[in-house]
């Protein structure tokens, strides 16, 4: 595997030779697997922790930050899990204030983009060998 990083440590493009199928198909699989988000219940709990380390927006009552969480984990759940959990542990360490869902994306997108990258080439690679 050759990648091309990206910007922010991204993968721009990523390159694989494989000349066993079975060892590509298990590639595949498992970084198919690491793409599963969070359900979203587990999301909403961690960022319920999250909000009793930060704090609230001002102005924010309690119900806002209730629908600022719902509708944050109703993202975030769709990302893959170690990536949301590693954006929440970054968010946590950097922010003062419950953060709007973009604080979360800047976190996940390039880390997200390079992932597919890989399943991507690993495709592309399938194809060759077929």
């Amino acid at each position: 595997m050759r990648p091309k990083l990206g910007s922010l440590g991204s993968v721009a493009k990523c390159v694989i030779h494989c000349k066993d199928v079975d060892n590509l198909k298990e590639a595949y699989t498992k970084v198919f697997m690491i793409m599963v988000g969070l359900p979203i219940q587990e999301v909403k709990q961690r960022l319920l922790m999250l909000s009793t380390l930060v704090q609230r927006q001002f102005g924010d009552s309690p119900q806002d930050l209730e629908v600022r969480i719902n509708s944050t984990a109703e993202q975030l759940h769709k990302y893959p899990a170690d990536i949301v959990l590693k954006a929440i542990d970054e968010v946590q360490k950097t922010e003062r204030y419950f953060p709007s869902y973009s604080v979360f994306y800047k976190h996940i997108y390039w880390r997200y983009e390079s992932r597919k990258q890989i399943l991507l080439a690993l495709d592309r690679e399938t194809e060759r060998l077929s």
